[in-house]
């Protein structure tokens, strides 16, 4: 009796060492894909990372002229004056080539010179702007805030308030 009992327990141990390597190795080989996929992923950032270059080449009004000269499609580009974010069309900037964006917002420049930023998905290109890039025709320009009706409020503190009449 005592040599069956001695085979059961060497059985068990022989069991119990194969699930632990089973175990660990479905560990292991779940671990390398998971290590692989991220390279994987960091190495084609780097790629677009360094074929990735433009530069803000002019602004007229509401359209930002942007030149692609790096070797890889510009997308996704974010627009902001000092650091608020402006609402502006999407477009895609083939490699070699300028490509406008249109923001919808009206840029205050009542207060002079504003920052405007372009951040890609890795760099970011800063440029200063002022009111002579708005609109040449542009002859005077007055913030009001919202009022009611014909009622114009000055959004200074001077009070210069007003109505609005045809």
């Amino acid at each position: 009796m005592e040599g069956i009992s001695s085979i059961i327990v060497v059985l068990l141990i022989l069991l119990i060492t194969l699930a632990l390597a089973a175990g660990l190795a479905l560990f292991l080989t779940s671990t390398s894909g998971a290590l692989q996929n991220a390279t994987e992923a960091q190495t084609s950032q780097a790629v677009q990372a360094l074929g990735q270059d433009f530069s803000i080449e002019a602004v007229r009004g509401g359209d930002i002229y942007i030149r692609n000269k790096g070797s890889v499609k510009l997308s996704g580009l974010s627009l902001y004056v000092d650091d608020i974010p402006l609402n502006t069309t999407k477009p895609e900037i083939p490699p070699g080539t300028v490509g406008v964006i249109h923001s919808y917002d009206f840029i205050d420049y009542s207060r002079g010179e504003r920052t405007l930023t372009v951040k890609s998905s890795v760099l970011t290109r800063k440029t200063k702007i002022g009111p002579e890039n708005q609109y040449p025709e542009l002859v005077a320009y007055w913030k009001f805030d919202e009022g009611s009706g014909t009622i114009a409020y000055d959004s200074s503190l001077y009070g210069n308030n007003g109505t609005l009449s045809s």
